[in-house]
């Protein structure tokens, strides 16, 4: 009996024995395809990881609203760049294409309006009975208007003028008569102005017209009241004259603005001196008309009353 327990317990140790090795060997068999496959593994997730790791990489997603503002931005910018490069265009065509602007006188100054003094001397007798003052020289007042109509060289301007003048002296006959003597002058002229520099013009002019004279002989017991009353009206003398002078100005644009207005605005004076040409006027005294019993009266003749002779000229003029 004992013997054979033996053999049984043997048998039993064997069996379970075998039954360990085996357990214990089954997870080594597993572990080794695990410990194959660790190579792969690693080598797909190093594949994959670039792609895992992308989105870090990239910026982060535009808003919409954002990226439509951006490019609104950016079309807006080159619009007005096209702008300006198609107004740069249009400016530098027109400058090639239009013509210069012609000058006349003074930074196209062509309009003038003067002021005028003239002082014409009469050195006939018969002007002091109209003069209280023992002088030959009258004193005349007048406007004139001028216009630069060519410029015949770059410094030589020619102008046309029109102008008119008055000019008034009173005076005494021994205490016992009243005398007036009236003058208005009309005339157009002809100017030709030399600019050797801006602020200094010598010119020539030529001037013709008509003066027109009206004298007025008042006794003091009223003689020629009734009748004519001593007045002699529309006495006329055409006349020419001829004179040189210069004028000096203020400097070019020194009136301009900011906008670039007023910039042939001047200011100056021009003084003349020359020779008028005239004819003379006649003068005599008109009694009361006649009637058929009254004896007739002859109208003493005055005589005539010289009109020619040199004259001064001071003008303030400005330019536009």
């Amino acid at each position: 009996m004992s013997s054979m327990r033996t053999p049984l317990f043997v048998f039993t140790l064997a069996l379970f024995g075998a039954a360990g090795t085996a357990v214990h060997a089954q997870p080594s068999a597993q572990a080794q395809p695990s410990d194959a496959q660790a190579p792969a593994a690693a080598t797909v997730a190093s594949d994959t990881a670039p792609a895992t790791a992308a989105p870090s990489q990239l910026p982060a997603a535009e808003d919409p609203a954002a990226r439509a503002k951006r490019i609104e931005h950016e079309r807006a910018n080159m619009q007005a760049m096209l702008a300006r490069a198609r107004e740069a265009h249009r400016q530098r065509d027109q400058v090639e294409e239009r013509e210069p602007d012609p000058v006349h006188g003074d930074a196209g100054a062509a309009f003038a309006l003067g002021l005028s003094f003239d002082a014409p001397w009469y050195d006939d007798p018969g002007y002091d009975v109209f003069s209280e003052e023992d002088s030959d020289v009258a004193g005349r007042l007048g406007l004139w208007v001028a216009y630069d109509f060519a410029s015949l060289s770059d410094d030589v301007i020619a102008a046309v003028e029109l102008g008119w003048g008055h000019e008034s002296a009173e005076g005494r006959v021994l205490d016992v008569a009243e005398t007036k003597l009236t003058t208005n002058v009309a005339y157009a002229g002809a100017t030709m102005r030399w600019v050797p520099l801006s602020w200094l013009q010598p010119h020539l002019r030529l001037a013709g017209g008509a003066a027109i004279v009206d004298a007025r002989l008042v006794a003091a017991n009223e003689t020629f009241h009734d009748g004519a009353g001593g007045v002699f009206e529309d006495m006329i003398s055409p006349y020419g004259s001829a004179g040189l002078g210069f004028s000096l100005r203020t400097p070019t644009r020194m009136f301009e603005n900011r906008r670039g207005r007023f910039a042939s605005l001047s200011f100056g004076l021009m003084v003349e001196g020359g020779y008028t040409l005239a004819a003379p006027v006649d003068v005599a005294l008109e009694g009361p008309k006649a009637s058929a019993r009254d004896i007739p009266v002859a109208e003493p003749a005055l005589g005539e009353l010289e009109r020619s002779g040199p004259y001064i000229r001071v003008s303030l003029v400005g330019r536009l």
